[in-house]
C-alpha cells in the first residue's frame, strides 16, 4: 500500500516589524505586534478598530475603554510597550539629527 504524503502548507513568514518605524506600520502590522506582545486576544480588536502605527502612537487611557479592555494589568502592559516604541521612535529621530548637525558641521570645516 503507498501512503499519501500529506502536503504541508507553507506558511507565510512573518514579517519582521521595524520597532523604530512605529509610525509606519499597517493594521495588519499591529496586530501581529499585539500577538508577538503575548496578548493575541486583543489583535482582532485592534484590527477591527483600524489601529495602525500612527493611531497606536496617539492611543490614550480612553482608547482602552472604547475598545473593550478592561483588565487593569493588560492595560499597564500595553501602555508599558506601547511607551517602549514610543521611546525607540524619540530615539532613532534624535540619532538622526545628531547625524545631520554633525554631517553638518564637517561640511562648515571644509568650506571654510
Amino acid at each position: 500500500k503507498k501512503k499519501k504524503k500529506k502536503k504541508k502548507k507553507k506558511k507565510k513568514p512573518k514579517k519582521k516589524l521595524d520597532m523604530k518605524a512605529m509610525n509606519t506600520w499597517t493594521q495588519s502590522d499591529v496586530s501581529q505586534w499585539i500577538k508577538e506582545i503575548g496578548y493575541p486576544e486583543y489583535a482582532n480588536i485592534f484590527l477591527q478598530n483600524n489601529i495602525d502605527g500612527e493611531a497606536l502612537l496617539d492611543f490614550s487611557k480612553d482608547d482602552y475603554n472604547s475598545l473593550g479592555i478592561t483588565s487593569v494589568g493588560h492595560r499597564k502592559a500595553l501602555e508599558r510597550h506601547i511607551q517602549q516604541l514610543r521611546d525607540n521612535i524619540a530615539g532613532h529621530s534624535n540619532a538622526n539629527s545628531s547625524t545631520i548637525q554633525s554631517n553638518s558641521a564637517s561640511t562648515s570645516d571644509i568650506t571654510n
